[in-house]
């Protein structure tokens, strides 16, 4: 059955640490409601049309926006088309699971001459593979890193003089939002590429999280300096809160605060009734090694990330 090989392919994502924190039913559990999304957008029509609606690509029909199964040699693959920042000059495959966790390069190298020709129609430019850290290193250029720790293993780190001069406070309105909304000019300003990677929420995205709770202010020595968000989620087997959102004014930046924004979050969340053992994880680019930084010294561990491979 499709979905039960799928769910044997996702577990080879799970890094060995997430194993520590959570129990066997718990990923499995996590790793069935992400495998949905998946499976979903392999049989459903209105999903593709409504891919192809946005990306529309000359040549194509509905279909070729689906997922797609793979059999290359003796690997099973299941891949998709997709578009950095659904812009169409910019088509990549995303490979979601294989059954195999390592490839040797032989199978790399047969699997970059399998999807050349599946989706040739799109002229991707690359392929978008999930790499565990803890097994052996996928040879390409970084994307995202995935960065996750239990609340409780946040806040047993060693407090630095920093987090005393942060708050974080649960937001009750969005009279922030033009304060909020320039942060992100200034950054486009002085950094034009990060356009294509950062932008503000919309005002409805940060209205859902205000309305959920978990929409937060930062205050610095009782300054507005910023603001976080976070949702509820599942990732590659963990099931807690992401990161939606965590943004510093300019003021405030290269001061080592990253990480006691962090640590006050993990307590907020705390004093609204999250468990101990609520997971806190979310990306960051690979490029962004400061925010890296910060969240590692957060107590937050580097599970893996995606790697981009060129086809």
């Amino acid at each position: 059955m499709v979905r039960d090989r799928l769910l044997t392919y996702a577990e080879h994502k799970v890094h060995r640490q997430v194993r520590t924190w959570l129990s066997a039913e718990a990923i499995t559990a996590n790793l069935r409601q992400e495998l949905e999304g998946d499976r979903e957008r392999l049989y459903s029509d209105a999903l593709a049309a409504e891919f192809r609606h946005y990306c529309s690509v000359a040549g194509t029909n509905a279909d070729d926006y689906k997922n797609r199964l793979l059999s290359v040699g003796g690997l099973e693959l299941l891949t998709g088309i997709r578009f950095l920042g659904l812009d169409i000059a910019r088509p990549f495959v995303d490979v979601i699971y294989q059954s195999e966790a390592v490839l040797t390069p032989d199978q790399l190298s047969a699997v970059q001459d399998a999807i050349r020709q599946e989706f040739a129609v799109f002229r991707p430019e690359r392929l978008r593979f999930y790499s565990s850290s803890h097994l052996p290193h996928l040879t390409g250029d970084g994307d995202k890193r995935l960065l996750a720790a239990p609340l409780a293993v946040m806040l047993g780190q060693t407090k630095s003089d920093a987090l005393y001069r942060v708050k974080v406070r649960q937001a009750t309105s969005l009279t922030f939002y033009p304060e909020y909304a320039a942060i992100y000019c200034e950054l486009h300003v002085e950094s034009p590429k990060l356009r294509a990677v950062t932008r503000a929420e919309s005002v409805d995205d940060l209205q859902g999280y205000l309305e959920s709770g978990l929409l937060f202010e930062i205050f610095v020595d009782e300054a507005w300096a910023g603001v976080t968000a976070v949702f509820r989620d599942v990732n590659t087997g963990l099931g807690g809160l992401c990161v939606g959102e965590i943004v510093l004014a300019k003021a405030f930046r290269g001061q080592g605060l990253g990480s006691a924004v962090q640590l006050q979050l993990a307590l907020q969340l705390l004093s609204q009734g999250s468990g101990q053992g609520e997971l806190l994880f979310g990306t960051i680019g690979a490029a962004n090694v400061p925010a890296q930084r910060a969240a590692l010294r957060a107590g937050r561990v580097d599970l893996g990330g995606h790697v981009w491979v060129p086809l």
